[in-house]
């Protein structure tokens, strides 16, 4: 109970919330391939909703950390604003 299920496209669903200015997303474990051929937003994978609520109450374990993002990327013309979404 309370899993995170494949979301289609994912890929661009990332571009398009990287170009809305999100600097941060988190995405369910089974899509962290395709997540992670999308730079300039930092993505985290789930498998349960817990390890989501877990990691937003400061448990920086919680989550798989797929991709990185420095200041050049949210600063370089990824179209990103550096809003953090939470």
């Amino acid at each position: 109970m309370g899993g995170i299920r494949h979301i289609p496209e994912i890929a661009s669903r990332l571009r398009a919330a990287r170009h809305a200015g999100l600097i941060r997303a988190v995405v369910p474990s089974v899509d962290e391939d395709e997540a992670s051929t999308v730079t300039g937003i930092e993505i985290f994978g789930a498998a349960q909703l817990a390890d989501v609520l877990a990691w937003m109450d400061g448990d920086g374990a919680a989550l798989t950390h797929i991709q990185h993002v420095d200041d050049r990327d949210r600063h370089g013309d990824s179209g990103n604003t550096g809003k953090d979404p939470r």
